[in-house]
């Protein structure tokens, strides 16, 4: 077993106990009252109704520009990043070597390779519920197969919002000892992907600390080596 710092795991186990919010579709005002800040300090939001939501812009994404009113005061608009499927995203730990694997690809925004964790969309045309999309993605991605499956969050229907800007939500696993296919399926023709294995979760933790990893990513290793602990698989602190 390897050890990782218990206050880096603070947030993410905070972070846990919520319910994350679920897509809705675009129509009628969303409305919602009561919502405050736990602590009553700053400027909390008691009141809010989404009154439109108007296509700004439609790709393999969408930017959707939310007109909001604030205590039926004054409307603001935002620009919200729109998906239409939600995505899935896999931690991969290997007991016997006491390591995990991670992917390294260009990443688009940021416009330099980086390192991250097994991720893709669940397409429901193509996948029957999300865990087969993760099986899938980590096949694709990782050329691994198998492994036992643990969710990340409270329960397998809960999912983490990728970014307050963003409708894009996410389904967080675990995957313990998956095997190495020699026949992967294929990855999609605009993924580059190296494939890094035997990554140590100290050499892992460093990487959330500079920054290097995405914030969905980070989220999911914080995730995964809390899931860890509380399966006996990892202890101690660093």
């Amino acid at each position: 077993m390897v050890s990782v710092s218990r206050p880096l795991l603070a947030f993410a186990a905070a972070r846990a106990q919520g319910t994350a919010g679920r897509l809705f579709s675009f129509g009628t005002a969303r409305h919602c009252a009561g919502f405050s800040s736990p602590v009553g300090e700053g400027k909390p939001q008691h009141d809010f109704k989404v009154l439109n939501r108007d296509l700004a812009y439609s790709g393999w994404r969408k930017i959707v520009k939310k007109t909001v009113r604030v205590e039926d005061e004054k409307d603001y608009v935002f620009d919200v990043v729109h998906q239409e499927e939600p995505s899935v995203a896999v931690f991969v730990w290997h007991t016997q070597t006491n390591t995990l694997t991670l992917i390294k690809e260009f990443a688009p925004g940021r416009e330099e390779v980086a390192h991250g964790v097994v991720a893709g969309m669940y397409e429901k045309n193509k996948h029957d519920s999300p865990l087969q999309a993760a099986k899938y993605e980590l096949e694709e991605e990782a050329h691994l197969l198998g492994g036992t499956w643990h969710t990340l969050c409270e329960d397998d229907e809960t999912t983490i919002n990728a970014d307050k800007y963003s409708s894009n939500e996410f389904y967080c696993w675990l995957v313990v000892d998956p095997y190495v296919t020699p026949t992967p399926k294929p990855m999609d023709d605009e993924e580059f992907i190296e494939i890094r294995r035997g990554v140590s979760m100290q050499e892992c933790m460093r990487m959330v600390g500079r920054g290097e990893l995405s914030i969905v990513s980070s989220f999911v290793v914080l995730m995964g080596a809390r899931k860890l602990r509380q399966l006996g698989l990892l202890e101690g602190d660093f």
